[in-house]
């Protein structure tokens, strides 16, 4: 805020009116002083008449004091309109410079807004095209596997144990139902495709589909823990979905830790969204592949240990449930996957788990 005007700057006020108090005294006394030597000595006129004298003196003084004082008052009351007026005019430049701090600060989120919301689009327009696609070839793709795994199934039933053909009859199998896999996560980018929703407590969920990464995290050395919210965290949402998008998440994190880490699923509720994050001790995600985790069929797992589309899945089933996910990543610091979605009533009768 602008200062006010300095108080100290009529101190030379008070020193006139002391000088003339002073002078008045002065020539009281004086005069006092030849009215006693008059009556005492009957005769002390020169004295009378130097003392009249010095008063005029000093009251031509005085008014020349007087006169100088009030220009001083006037010259301090001048002072202070003009000190007055440039502190006002200090608190408007002052608050005209935070009125443009403020509005460049709005610009500034509204900017990254606007990024966030072109990033958003255009993930949305790869995926919608993936869909296209997909919807137009899945049942064109799945009607054969189907008749290629059935028969080949067949096959390995009429198979003896020491048939030579009997591997390469499980691995047409195991790789049939590899593809058919493939176009199911396809379908899932398809908004053809049903989807049922219910109240899914996400407490619960995690809980269960922890159970799925025991037996490899073990395998690896990587502990699971667990970091619940006591209240429930419900949402409306397709609960097999939701699993899936856990599963995805759950397994990338298996893989970025590689033989030993810690794997940490947790839930939270905040501002009337449900989230859970599923966090890991791996090797992080470089700075320029974080841009482009969610691509269709975009991967930096080896040839053949990764499809491209774990995350991509996942985005896909976050959007069409009206959340979003985010990913927190550095080289050597591990990586957080947040999804948020929004919340919802929970069931009666539900309680803390």
């Amino acid at each position: 805020m602008a200062e006010r005007p300095d108080p100290g700057a009529g101190d030379e006020a008070p020193a006139l009116r002391a000088e003339i108090a002073r002078l008045n005294k002065v020539v009281k006394a004086l005069i006092k002083g030849a009215e006693r030597g008059l009556s005492a000595q009957g005769t002390s006129f020169g004295m009378f008449q130097t003392a009249v004298m010095l008063d005029d003196r000093v009251r031509g003084r005085t008014q020349e004091l007087e006169a100088a004082l009030r220009e001083n008052e006037k010259m301090n009351r001048a002072l202070q309109r003009t000190q007055l007026e440039k502190a006002q005019e200090i608190d408007e430049r002052t608050r005209a410079y935070e009125a443009v701090a403020r509005e460049k600060e709005q610009q500034a989120t509204l900017f990254h807004r606007l990024e966030n919301a072109k990033l958003e689009l255009l993930q949305s327009e790869k995926l919608a095209s993936v869909g296209r696609l997909a919807a137009g070839i899945a049942h064109e793709v799945n009607n054969p596997l189907a008749v290629i795994l059935g028969f080949a199934q067949a096959l390995q039933r009429r198979q003896a144990e020491d048939d030579p053909n009997r591997l390469a009859v499980a691995s047409i199998i195991r790789e049939t139902v590899r593809c058919k896999a493939l176009v199911e996560e396809l379908l899932t980018f398809s908004r053809a495709a049903k989807r049922t929703t219910e109240a899914v407590e996400l407490n619960e969920l995690v809980r269960s589909t922890a159970t799925l990464f025991e037996a490899r995290a073990r395998s690896q050395n990587v502990r699971v823990v667990s970091e619940l919210c006591e209240a429930p965290a419900v949402v409306d949402a397709n609960r097999d979905q939701l699993q899936q998008v856990l599963v995805n998440l759950g397994a990338n994190a298996l893989d970025a830790m590689g033989d030993a880490g810690v794997l940490t699923l947790r839930t939270r509720r905040e501002n009337g969204a449900a989230l859970f994050e599923v966090a890991d001790t791996g090797a992080g995600i470089a700075e320029e592949d974080r841009a482009r985790i969610f691509e269709p069929f975009f991967t930096t797992k080896e040839v053949g240990k990764g499809t491209g589309l774990g995350l991509s899945l996942a985005y896909e089933i976050v959007q069409q449930h009206g959340g979003a996910i985010e990913v927190q990543s550095a080289l050597g610091a591990g990586t957080t996957v947040r999804v948020r979605l929004p919340g919802a009533a929970p069931p009666a009768g539900a309680g803390a788990p």
